[in-house]
């Protein structure tokens, strides 16, 4: 230790070593607390907020904005190779820097030329060829992450929806999945709800609207959707739009469709094709994007994710005709139904489909990675704890 004599008095000065630990330290405990305040204000009007939380979610969304204060660190850049099209799309991934991802130093490709250098390689599950995977695949080495990359299965269907068979020569060899489950280790929602960031104005009532309306093109599922409805048409009308009905949206992109039926519709049935755990797509989103009162149909836990009072769920209802009676109610009031759209004032939804592909970015980077081992059973984990059922 160093002496200091200073009025008379002795006093010790420490090292700058321990100078230097102490700044690093406070620097530390700063970024904890920005990234923490940003999302931790507990407010008792804001419960839901933190009911909510999906804990993936909230990290991406308070490190994207903490990466606007802080410098980037450089990585290694990992590319990840789309073996398969996303549909009919080939390079179907936007940039990491267009998601604006807090990590940022990966690549999405679909040039198999950079198979041996890739980090990761993303199967999306409806266009897998099985007479077109790679040879490594069918090697031992696969369940290696030291020689060969993570397998990531991307699949935003429900299981009744996708093929059992095409799994068989995947089974065991799959590391990552990638899909709408939340325990997936690449969380896909589709959409979710955070703060509003504009101020929203309640809709104007107006009684003249229809009632309930409904965008379909699949018209025989599993969840049996098409047969509720056909019961509720008997109490209520319901203006069935597309490919399952006798109307049409005069516009070609699916968004601008619900805002356009949402000058037209007071209600909107946002029912899945299946029901199974944890399975909400677009049809919910965009429905709590416009102006319409979302009535849902599927296997999430939709009170623990939604706002209070932003929707209306058949569950909760004893048949299709009380749902009737009730939509009857509230659709001739204006208090009990502008009521619906009190949660906008303070949230809004977003839809977000490829941001997903931050958190398999920030997954590559990690130092743990190669101690990641292929799911045991990829099907088993799909298809029997998918807890898909019917009405």
């Amino acid at each position: 230790m160093l002496q200091k004599h200073e009025d008379g008095i002795k006093s010790y000065l420490p090292p700058q070593k321990y100078h230097r630990f102490f700044l690093q330290s406070c620097t530390a405990m700063v970024l904890i607390c920005i990234v923490c305040y940003t999302y931790v204000r507990i407010d008792g009007r804001n419960n839901f907020y933190i009911k909510t939380w999906n804990v993936k979610g909230m990290f991406e969304r308070a490190l994207r904005r903490t990466s606007n204060i802080f410098p980037h660190v450089q990585r290694e850049r990992k590319t990840v190779l789309l073996w398969t099209p996303y549909f009919s799309q080939k390079d179907w991934l936007p940039s990491t820097q267009e998601l604006r991802c807090p990590v940022q130093d990966c690549v999405a490709t679909s040039n198999r030329s950079l198979l041996a250098n890739s980090s990761a390689v993303i199967f999306h599950l409806r266009n897998i060829d099985t007479g077109d995977l790679p040879t490594f695949l069918f090697s031992n080495n696969v369940t290696s992450n030291a020689s060969s990359p993570l397998l990531v299965l991307f699949n935003k269907e429900a299981p009744p929806n996708t093929p059992a068979d095409v799994l068989d020569k995947m089974n065991g060899k799959i590391h990552l999945m990638a899909t709408y489950r939340k325990d997936s280790e690449v969380y896909t929602p589709y959409g979710w709800i955070e703060k509003r960031t504009t101020r929203f104005k309640i809709p104007d009532f107006k009684p003249d609207k229809s009632t309930v309306c409904w965008l379909v093109s699949h018209c025989q599922t599993s969840s049996n959707r098409e047969v509720y409805v056909s019961i509720l048409k008997q109490y209520i009308d319901v203006e069935i739009y597309g490919k399952c009905g006798d109307k049409e949206c005069p516009y070609g992109q699916p968004l601008d469709c619900y805002h356009w039926l949402a000058k037209r519709c007071k209600f909107y049935l946002s029912f899945e094709n299946s029901i199974c755990r944890d399975y909400v797509t677009e049809k919910l989103y965009y429905a709590l994007m416009s102006d319409m009162v979302p009535i849902v149909m599927g296997g999430e836990d939709y009170d623990r994710y939604l706002p209070p009072h932003s929707f209306i769920d058949v569950a909760d209802f004893s048949s299709p005709e009380s749902l009737a009676h009730y939509l009857l109610e509230v659709g001739q009031h204006e208090a009990s139904y502008l009521s619906y759209f009190k949660w906008k004032e303070k949230y809004e939804a977003a839809f977000v489909p490829y941001l997903w592909f931050c958190s398999l970015c920030d997954i590559l980077h990690r130092n743990d990675t190669e101690n990641l081992k292929p799911h045991n059973s990829v099907i088993s984990w799909w298809f029997e704890e998918g807890n898909c059922t019917s009405v």
